[in-house]
């Protein structure tokens, strides 16, 4: 993370792993750093490293500190405490390659070994590990498991990682980001989940930090992100939630709180989500598709939840502008609304609609994480408080 030196002592007096904070930075008279694929070094004062790379202070009108995170890193001579992190760069890289070049899943079990070392840390490497995980889980669509890994990009306080490569980039080739750059949300995992396993695991999910205070904005942030992800999941199980205040100086924050408060909330939150979902869904200019998705798919459900007659149609028509108009943008969610129109029709006696319905997930999405669950017993929506 490039940030100013003001920003960086802020920063760093808090942090329990840093470098030491800026006096009079001197090079080692032998430190030497070299970088994968020929890359060139920024050009400063090497001051140190460790879990989060090497860094680097660059001189200028702005000094700042850069820090190389170890998948960039070919070898380090001369800096202290480097010798101890050389696996960790050459699983790192080893990963971030294969990555690259469309293997996630061989980069999996490479970012998980380096994932329990890194969740919960702050700073260039634990970012690109969190990123590597995220996008290796969403490629195998295993929403729940990448909620995880998500949070700790977030938590990192780093930019994604979306590992292209000059070959990519000559050949204009774009890898496409899993975090939205606005909201700071992964438009590929909503807080929307049908019941199994991997969710009820998620329910009983325990951020790292625990009741320590955050230490810093970007892992307060997370911890947020996780109680909200927590309270849907736990929902979808069946069993009670709270949920945290609505935050309103944050727009991913808020609308995630929105989509899980829809059907996870009290009486009153859902009420009052329901209205936030309606306005998202009329604002001019209108949201992003990927929004849209989440909102329809939550406004829908909640509609169903709460509403009798007309408004469950209107619950009903939300869900399948998914499947009919937002697949390309929402694979996931547009099998969970097929999956809920199913159901429905289950428990309406209508067993030739209900099979058609799954017979249409079966063919559109293969290898939807709902597949499974044909036959399976109901998951029970549950709302905080008893649904008070």
């Amino acid at each position: 993370m490039r940030t100013t030196l003001n920003a960086n002592l802020a920063v760093w007096a808090g942090a329990a792993m840093t470098f030491c904070a800026w006096s009079a930075p001197h090079e080692p008279a032998d430190a030497q750093v070299v970088l994968r694929g020929g890359d060139a070094l920024p050009q400063g004062v090497i001051v140190g490293a460790d879990a989060s790379g090497v860094a680097i202070d660059v001189a200028g009108e702005q000094p700042k500190r850069v820090v190389l995170s170890w998948d960039r890193i070919a070898s380090v001579a001369g800096v202290e405490g480097a010798g101890e992190f050389t696996g960790v760069a050459e699983t790192a890289w080893r990963a971030r390659t294969r990555l690259a070049r469309g293997d996630a899943t061989g980069a999996e079990p490479l970012f998980e070994s380096l994932f329990t070392k890194y969740e919960g840390q702050r700073g260039a490497t634990a970012g690109v590990v969190g990123s590597g995980l995220l996008r290796c889980r969403l490629s195998r669509q295993a929403q729940a498991a990448a909620v995880r890994a998500w949070l700790a990009l977030v938590a990192s306080g780093e930019k994604e990682t979306t590992f292209d490569t000059p070959s990519l980039v000559a050949d204009g080739i774009v890898v496409p980001a899993m975090v939205d750059e606005q909201t700071g949300l992964a438009p590929g995992l909503p807080p929307i989940w049908i019941a199994s396993p991997a969710v009820d695991a998620l329910a009983g999910f325990a951020s790292a930090g625990g009741a320590a205070a955050p230490a810093s904005p970007a892992e307060a942030r997370a911890r947020i992100l996780a109680d909200l992800y927590r309270a849907s999941a736990a929902s979808t199980m069946g069993k009670s939630t709270v949920l945290p205040a609505r935050m309103t100086d944050d727009a991913g924050v808020a609308l995630a709180w929105d989509v899980v408060a829809a059907t996870a909330g009290t009486k009153d939150e859902r009420s009052q989500a329901r209205a936030n979902l309606s306005a998202r869904l009329n604002a001019d200019p209108l949201p992003p598709q990927w929004t849209e998705a989440w909102c329809r798919v939550a406004l829908g459900r909640s509609q169903v939840l709460d509403g009798d007659g007309e408004e469950r149609l209107r619950g009903i028509v939300n869900l399948m502008h998914v499947p009919a108009r937002l697949e390309p943008v929402s694979p996931y969610l547009a099998g969970v609304a097929l999956v809920d129109v199913a159901r429905m029709l289950e428990r309406q006696g209508d067993a030739d609609a209900a099979g058609r319905v799954w017979r249409e997930l079966a063919e559109r999405f293969p290898g939807h994480p709902a597949q499974a669950l044909r036959g399976m017993p109901e998951d029970r929506p549950a709302t905080a408080g008893g649904g008070k």
